[in-house]
């Protein structure tokens, strides 16, 4: 009995090689081309050892990789990314996915409540937005409990599944969004290509429409061919000579895949359907008190009128009508929107997962998934828009330019939302999870930006929030992500102003004019020294200091030099560790500097000499046992309690520019995305980074 007949992970690919080359060559002799692929799996098979560890049952075993496989195809467990394999959920109680689960579940109610709220603004709807927030961080702290071995959660294989299947599930959604929607899709070999393919033509709906262009041989292999990258001439003879065995019904459907836009384009009744939708949306007015009815319709009139707050209860109704959100269709379009689903999912789209998606994720280039995170992609659906507002949209259709935007932006986010839900559902299917629990991978419509700001550093952007799950906001909304002008370091005052620029120059005109940024820096610097020279501490780093055992060199961290200098300083006014101070740093590296306070305060003067400058703790004079230097840091910081003034006699001595770069400091990832380059400033050894009044082109 030959190796194949013995493995039915063997048959099954022999199967599906033989099904390719029989389309190809169909005059050939069946049972000599299984023959032919059996000889070669025997002299090409390579079938390396295997241990399995069986963390369940606490068991080992010794077997070959085939044989897992085969393994794994008759049994059927759960299979994650990495190669770890799970028992079904109805072979095993899992406590702690049911912990998870209730995690998830307190969360969707809070944010129901939530968007109940009608002011975002309000401190009841911020405090149930951090509670939603909570929850999930609950929910996947317990991913990070699996790994560390002192937690109750230790699984030494739940983690890396955990990571590795969250590359592969987001991964699997970028490539579908970048081949869907922006034909951005590679074959690493002619194989592959042939196995999309098989995948296309066993669709079961797959009857054309009269209506449908069709494509033959010479531009089906046109259009697939240069998605194909490690094939060779001899690959690629075969290929036009498998296409040209193919109908031509079958060469349209190849054409068409992934082909979104040239495919409307091509087709007046898509097009129609488009203005259909664009046409049907009403165009409601909001009532302007909870006795103004005159707006209602009558098919809404006696809801409204019973709601115990009518207003409210009417706009939640014209909101939908609106088409704010993507997952609830007004009545008014909703067999159009089904009909636009149905025929690109149809013709466009392609359940297919590529084999190599996670190396594709990270090395080759995106057109429209902009950002990634751990459970998200950020779309960048700018093409599409333009098409769609430029030669779908046949007008105004009597409503705000806005919300036809809206419109076309959650019409195609319909659509997309059926592509990625089918693409996980068969994800799920892959990875042999139970039918019932397939729809917990899944991907919904949250934010919609106006306008997005990526930094050149990952998880780093600036954006405004129009809509959020469905719901328009009153105001718009500024989300930062990752920069440091939003840290704890920046205080309150510096960050309002970086705020301003984000908002009112970056992200809210339509073109963006890098010298009004750069105007409105050189302001904040002027107003930065004034602020100082005023002694306002206002706009000065936060630092932190904790106690002296926190850290191994408590010398080297200027909040804990700082603290200790303000004790000195100032005996009667001591501050207690760990605590939180501004940060004002000085030209004071020699009593020399200071030597007209000995008159004008020589109590003070005394302090700083014998407790900083005649320091024996090694905080302020370090001594190098090695090189045998002795370093003076003196007075070149000193911690100031929050809220307090800086004190009048050290405005002399301040350190303008260093401070002032300092406070600057945390917004240059902002300014370095619109290549404004950095300049060095200061003494040597204590040089700080300023912005500098040219534009790099």
């Amino acid at each position: 009995m030959s190796v194949v007949s013995k493995s039915p992970f063997l048959k099954k690919y022999r199967n599906d090689a033989m099904n390719v080359i029989m389309n190809i060559h169909p005059e050939w002799n069946k049972d000599v081309v299984k023959q032919s692929i059996d000889d070669i799996i025997e002299r090409d098979l390579r079938n390396p050892q295997a241990k399995l560890q069986n963390s369940y049952t606490h068991e080992e075993s010794d077997t070959h990789l085939v044989s897992v496989f085969d393994w794994a195809m008759n049994t059927k467990p759960i299979i994650a990314a990495n190669g770890t394999f799970f028992k079904q959920h109805k072979d095993a109680i899992n406590p702690n996915a049911q912990m998870v689960d209730e995690f998830l579940n307190i969360r969707a109610k809070i944010k129901a409540e939530m968007f109940a709220i009608e002011d975002e603004s309000s401190r009841e709807y911020k405090m149930k937005d951090l509670g939603q927030g909570n929850e999930k961080k609950l929910a996947n702290s317990y991913y990070g409990g699996s790994g560390m071995k002192a937690s109750a959660f230790y699984n030494e294989f739940t983690a890396p599944s955990t990571t590795k299947s969250a590359q592969s599930v987001i991964s699997t959604a970028e490539t579908t969004f970048e081949a869907f929607l922006a034909d951005n899709f590679t074959f690493i070999d002619i194989n592959e290509c042939y196995y999309w393919i098989s995948i296309v033509l066993s669709e079961k709906d797959n009857k054309l429409d009269d209506w449908v262009v069709r494509k033959g041989v010479e531009e089906t292999y046109e259009r697939l061919s240069k998605h194909i990258i490690g094939a060779t001439d001899e690959d690629r003879i075969m290929f036009r000579k498998y296409l040209e065995s193919l109908s031509l019904d079958d060469t349209t459907r190849l054409y068409w895949k992934n082909n979104l836009i040239a495919f409307t384009d091509a087709h007046e009744p898509i097009k129609q359907i488009w203005d259909n939708i664009f046409k049907h949306v009403n165009n409601y007015e909001y009532m302007s008190s909870d006795d103004d009815f005159s707006v209602v319709p009558d098919e809404y009139l006696e809801r409204v009128k019973n709601a115990k707050k009518p207003m409210k209860e009417w706009q939640s109704i014209v909101d939908i009508e609106y088409f704010y959100n993507p997952n609830k269709l007004p009545g008014s379009i909703k067999d159009y929107a089904d009909m636009l689903r149905d025929y690109y999912m149809k013709y466009c789209y392609v359940k297919f997962m590529y084999c190599d998606r996670i190396y594709k994720l990270k090395n080759f280039p995106r057109w429209v998934v902009t950002v990634i995170d751990t459970d998200s992609n950020i779309l960048s659906l700018d093409t599409f828009m333009e098409y769609c507002l430029t030669h779908l949209k046949r007008g105004e259709y009597g409503r705000d330019p806005w919300n036809n935007v809206f419109i076309a932006i959650n019409s195609i986010t319909y659509v997309i939302t059926s592509v990625i839900r089918t693409t996980l559902l068969y994800y799920g299917e892959m990875s042999n999870v139970e039918e019932k629990i397939r729809p917990r991978y899944d991907m919904k419509n949250e934010f919609f930006f106006s306008n997005l700001v990526l930094a050149k550093v990952k998880k780093r952007y600036l954006s405004k929030v129009l809509l959020r799950e469905g719901n328009r906001l009153k105001k718009p909304k500024y989300d930062i992500k990752g920069f440091d002008f939003k840290k704890s370091s920046t205080s309150e005052d510096a960050s309002n102003f970086f705020m301003h620029i984000v908002k009112d120059l970056i992200l809210e005109p339509d073109k963006l004019d890098i010298k009004s940024i750069m105007i409105e820096l050189q302001k904040f610097r002027a107003e930065i020294r004034r602020s100082l020279e005023d002694g306002e501490s206002k706009y000065l780093t936060i630092g932190s200091a904790k106690e002296l055992n926190a850290y191994a060199d408590p010398e080297k961290m200027q909040g804990i030099r700082g603290a200790l200098a303000w004790n000195i300083l100032y005996p009667d006014k001591v501050v207690e560790l760990p605590t939180k101070l501004s940060i004002l740093k000085t030209n004071i590296y020699s009593l020399d500097t200071i030597s007209d306070l000995q008159k004008t305060d020589p109590q003070l003067y005394q302090r700083i000499k014998t407790g900083i400058f005649e320091d024996q703790t090694g905080m302020f004079i370090k001594h190098n046992k090695k090189s045998g230097k002795t370093v003076v840091e003196g007075l070149s910081v000193l911690g100031i309690p929050r809220g307090q003034r800086i004190p009048e006699w050290i405005t002399p001595y301040i350190d303008y520019n260093t401070v002032i770069n300092s406070v600057l400091a945390p917004f240059k990832s902002v300014t370095e995305t619109f290549n404004m380059p950095s300049i060095e400033e200061g003494r040597t050894g204590k040089k700080t980074t300023g912005f500098s009044n040219i534009i790099k082109i």
